[in-house]
C-alpha cells in the first residue's frame, strides 16, 4: 500500500488535493489499484507519519527515545585544541612510527582523563574518542606490549624534550623550584642497574626500589624527572639535580629554604653561610648555592644551633675542610628521609 495524492481543480480556480490510500494488486489484465482509504482530513503530521510508515520506516513516541550509545568526547576535545595551540605535535615528530607516536599521545591523553595501568587503558578507552583523537584507527586494540615499546622509543630523546618543553612552557626566568622525592618498588626484581634495596616509603624494606625526583615550578608543572637508584639517600641526590639545573636549563645560582629532610648542609665544593630561624616543627634554612660550582664530592656537615637566639646555622664545606665523614660512612651522617617538598629560589 502507498498514499497518493490527487490534485483536482475546479472552475471557480482552486485546487484541492486528495491524500488517499491505496492498495496494488494483480488482475488477469495486468496490476490495478483501489482505494482503500481517504486521509485528506486528517492532520499534515498524521498524513505524513502514515506515508513513511507504509515506506516501511519505523516510528517511537519521542518521550521513548534514548541516547544507547555515543563516544566520550569532552575531555578529549579540550585536550586536542590544547594540544595543537601549543604545537606538541612537533616535539614527537622524529620519534618512533605513526602508530607509535599516537600511542604516546594516547598515553598521555589517558594520564590525564582517566589514570589507569597500561593493562587497563584496553578497557578504558572503550566508548571513548580516544582512538580517534590521537590519529589511532577506530578499532585500536592498545596493546599493553604495544605501549611500552612506543615508550621505548623517547630513550635519547629525553633531555631534548626536557629543553624543548622548558623553554617553550617556561618564557621567563623561573624563580622558584619545588623539589620533592618519592619511591616505587617491585615485587620481581625490577631494572637491574636501578632496584635495589632502601629507604622505602611505603615500608617495603624487604622489596627492591627505584627513586623517583621531580622538579617542578609554584604551579606544579613539572621542569625535571629523574629516575635514581633506590638506595640512594636524599640528600645526595641534591647534587645531582643542581648540576642538572646548570647544564640543561642554564640556571646558574640557587637560593634555597630546605625543609626537614635536608637539616642536614649539603656540600657544593665551595663555602656558603647559611642562616634563618628553627622551630620545633621545621627547620628551615636560607642558603645561596652557586651551582656552577657544585660538585658531588662534597660531604654534608652537621647543623649546629646557636643558644639563646633560636638561630640555626650550617657550615657547608668540603669533607676534607669540615674534617666530617661522607654520607654513608663509619662515624659520618645518615642519609635523612625527605619530609615534603624541597624549595628553591633560583635566578639565572
Amino acid at each position: 500500500m502507498f498514499v497518493q495524492i490527487t490534485k483536482s481543480s475546479r472552475q471557480s480556480g482552486k485546487t484541492y488535493l486528495s491524500y488517499l490510500v491505496r492498495e496494488s494488486f494483480r488482475t488477469a489484465d495486468g496490476p490495478r489499484s483501489r482505494t482503500v482509504c481517504n486521509i485528506s482530513d486528517l492532520p499534515p503530521d498524521t498524513r505524513d507519519l502514515i506515508a513513511a510508515s507504509l515506506k516501511g520506516q519505523d516510528f517511537l513516541p519521542s518521550d521513548q527515545v534514548q541516547l544507547h550509545d555515543a563516544l566520550d568526547y569532552g575531555g578529549l576535545a579540550v585536550l586536542n585544541d590544547a594540544w595543537a595551540r601549543f604545537h606538541l605535535d612537533q616535539f614527537f615528530g622524529d620519534i618512533g612510527s605513526s602508530r607509535q607516536r599516537g600511542l604516546l599521545k594516547a598515553i598521555i591523553y589517558s594520564r590525564l582523563l582517566f589514570p589507569c595501568a597500561k593493562l587497563s587503558l584496553t578497557h578504558q578507552a572503550r566508548g571513548t574518542w580516544l582512538a580517534a583523537a590521537c590519529g589511532l584507527d577506530a578499532k585500536e586494540s592498545f596493546d599493553e606490549d604495544d605501549l611500552y615499546c612506543a615508550m621505548d622509543q623517547l630513550n635519547g630523546h629525553w633531555v631534548c624534550l626536557e629543553k624543548q618543553l622548558y623553554e617553550q612552557a617556561f618564557t621567563q626566568s623561573v624563580r622558584l623550584v619545588l623539589y620533592d622525592l618519592t619511591s616505587v618498588y617491585f615485587e620481581g626484581q625490577g631494572p637491574e642497574h636501578l632496584a635495589r634495596y632502601g629507604h622505602s616509603r611505603d615500608h617495603r624494606s624487604d622489596r627492591p626500589q627505584i627513586i623517583l625526583a621531580v622538579a617542578t615550578d609554584t604551579e606544579g608543572v613539572p621542569l625535571h624527572l629523574s629516575v635514581l637508584r633506590g638506595n640512594r639517600g636524599d640528600t645526595r641526590t641534591l647534587q645531582g639535580l643542581l648540576h642538572t639545573l646548570r647544564r640543561r636549563f642554564a640556571i646558574n645560582a640557587a637560593e634555597s629554604g630546605r625543609g626537614v629532610g635536608f637539616g642536614k648542609a649539603v656540600g657544593t665544593g665551595g663555602s656558603a653561610n647559611t642562616h634563618g630561624t628553627h622551630s620545633p616543627r621545621q627547620a628551615l634554612c636560607h642558603c645561596r648555592w652557586p651551582v656552577a660550582s657544585a660538585t658531588r664530592s662534597a660531604a654534608p656537615t652537621k647543623p649546629h644551633r646557636q643558644s639563646g637566639s633560636g638561630a640555626q646555622t650550617a657550615g657547608i664545606g668540603k669533607a676534607k675542610e669540615s674534617g666530617c665523614a661522607k654520607v654513608g660512612q663509619p662515624g659520618g651522617p645518615k642519609p635523612a628521609a625527605t619530609q615534603g617538598a624541597q624549595v628553591f629560589f633560583l635566578s639565572r
